[in-house]
């Protein structure tokens, strides 16, 4: 190579540093001024809770308290394995559910502990202990989507392995809600149908042509919520129905009851999956065993659980346990016990009543299954039970709240699992 041709290299060269040095100065220019330009939007807001789970002697699996945040709930699921040497080990997971008919994201750290009674001082509160380092998980779930997050594992002493333990799980959770893509203007690929609370895209569009038309196409569980979605948003009477006559094949599907329940009342107005379960839960013990002890009754709204426990009380009343009676105690005045008469054979069923929203929740039990001890820790203040304060208590009063967690409480207390 000549003395020329290494010199037109060299410059060559030089001038393709001096590109590369000029574009990496144009971009820290741009961050720098990114930087101090103000954020177009709000921050979303990070949300923090406390939950407390217990596990009593006989119970290794319990679900917390949903809590709603920006159209997402969320819960603790705790299970407590056998011991194994000298340690107890437990599972701790968090559970979010998209409660919207928008996709959504979440963020979440969740942090395991207990509180240790002996460490805190007077007046102060207890401190909280970390069990396992805390943990970020991320969500991004579709509508009607429920997902369990990464399981926590940790271990205490073995004295813990079967006696009562209560747990407190940190959860730290911010949502956003995900847009969708708009289309470009000649972009064919992508139809978008703007709408309220959810857009509706091509390939929504094509499953749904793929269930009505005929077509092999089934109803699936993977399926049903988006086209139940697309039903009622384009009055499509007929797939409702077929939608309906899904959920309610439950068996067969593999459907949990009290789930449906939940979208058929609060999600959507389904009137005959609605009257399907309502037919099915005149029996008080389905009722029970369907509804009220599981996880999804403390999702339902307000006014679905207030029709919930109106029907409690109307199966209950079925069930001809007598009328309820109250009689003052005489050891702690102001206390009542409540007993049931009429009742068929000639048993008497006992009643505790509890303290939560100035109502009540009702247990009944046989009074051979009953002790005197157990019937002594039953009992809470009147002024509690008698909402109205009218100086008695009645069946509305004494039932309303049956069908609430307070009962799980007053359970633990009289001292048995079942109903």
């Amino acid at each position: 190579m000549s003395d020329d041709d290494q010199v037109r290299e060299l410059r060559e060269r030089i001038i393709q540093l001096e590109i590369q040095n000029s574009e990496a100065a144009d971009k820290i220019r741009i961050l720098n001024t990114l930087a101090k330009e103000k954020p177009t939007s709000r921050p979303v807001p990070n949300n923090k809770h406390e939950f407390s789970v217990e596990l009593t002697r006989d119970n290794n699996e319990r679900l917390s308290y949903a809590y709603k945040v920006d159209g997402v709930e969320f819960y603790v699921r705790l299970c407590r394995q056998a011991q194994v040497g000298c340690e107890a080990t437990f599972f701790a997971s968090l559970v979010v559910a998209n409660i919207t008919r928008a996709q959504k994201f979440a963020l979440t750290t969740m942090e395991v502990g207990h509180k240790n009674v002996e460490s805190s001082t007077r007046g102060q509160p207890y401190k909280f202990t970390s069990l396992c380092g805390s943990v970020s998980q991320n969500f991004t779930l579709n509508a009607g989507e429920e997902e369990i997050g990464t399981r926590r594992t940790f271990k205490m002493k073995e004295t813990y392995a079967t006696c009562a333990v209560t747990i407190y799980v940190r959860v730290s959770i911010t949502v956003q809600t995900i847009d969708l893509p708009e289309p470009e203007e000649n972009d064919e690929r992508i139809v978008v149908v703007k709408g309220e609370d959810e857009d509706i895209s091509s390939g929504d569009f094509r499953e749904l042509l793929a269930v009505i038309l005929p077509s092999d196409k089934p109803i699936t569980k993977n399926n049903y919520m988006k086209l139940l979605t697309m039903a009622q948003r384009f009055e499509m009477p007929e797939l409702t129905r077929r939608v309906e006559c899904f959920l309610i094949d439950f068996d067969r599907n593999e459907m949990n009851r009290a789930a449906v329940y939940r979208i058929a009342t609060d999600l959507f107005e389904l009137k005959l999956v609605q009257s399907a379960l309502i037919r099915r839960w005149d029996n008080l013990q389905l009722l029970e065993r369907e509804l009220v002890q599981t996880h999804e009754y403390d999702k339902l709204s307000a006014e679905t659980k207030a029709f919930v426990n109106e029907k409690f009380v109307q199966a209950f009343k079925q069930e001809d346990f007598g009328h309820w009676i109250t009689y003052e105690n005489e050891e702690e005045p102001g206390s009542h016990r409540l007993f049931g008469r009429n009742v068929p054979n000639g048993d008497s069923y006992v009643a505790a009543g509890g303290t939560a929203l100035g109502a009540a929740a009702l247990i009944g039990r046989r009074k051979r299954d009953v002790t005197d001890e157990q019937r002594v820790t039953a009992e809470y203040r009147f002024a509690a039970i008698d909402s109205n304060g009218d100086g008695a208590i009645s069946e509305g009063e004494g039932l309303a709240y049956l069908m609430s967690m307070e009962s799980a409480r007053v359970k633990k207390d009289v001292g048995h699992d079942g109903w």
